[in-house]
This record gives structure tokens, sequence and C-alpha cells, in this order.
């Protein structure tokens, strides 16, 4: 459940983050805190 919703939007991150490399620090960051939790 928590997979299927995780994917499409690590897709988009992933794509957004192709194009907008400069985003990648904060994207690293809200992993991160993700994995803190």
């Amino acid at each position: 459940m928590l997979k299927e919703f995780i994917d499409p939007v690590e897709k988009i991150f992933v794509e957004t983050l192709f194009w907008h490399p400069v985003l990648i620090k904060k994207y690293m960051k809200n992993i991160r805190i993700v994995n803190t939790l």
C-alpha cells in the first residue's frame, strides 16, 4: 500500500530532479527526514 503510493511519487521526484538538479539537496533532506521517522 505504501509502496504503491511511493513509486509514482518517487518517479515524479526523479523526473523533476532530472530537469531541476538544484532541488536535489532539498529532496535528499526530505529523504533523511522520512528515514528518521
